[in-house]
């Protein structure tokens, strides 16, 4: 997974301002809420294997980018970290 587990929250809810790699799985835009915003954000990387797709969007880990990722999203929908 292209996240770090050990740290639950980005330092700042300014996009991608930090070095990789990113915070909570699930803050796809670092704005530390898991909102409409970061599913929108797999619209682009939808079904691509990773690599080379971005290991940040494959949360379940095995190796695409695809539903099943969007699926453990859904119980986080609406936290803040």
């Amino acid at each position: 997974m292209g996240t770090d587990p050990d740290d639950g929250c980005a330092a700042t809810n300014a996009p991608n301002n930090e070095p990789l790699p990113d915070a909570w799985p699930v803050d796809n835009n670092d704005d530390r809420k898991a909102g409409l915003a970061d599913i929108l954000a797999y619209i682009p990387v939808y079904g691509q294997n990773v690599p080379p797709g971005p290991p940040r969007y494959d949360i379940n880990e095995d190796g695409k980018i695809g539903l099943a990722d969007i699926l453990v999203f859904i119980p986080f929908f609406n936290l803040t970290c």
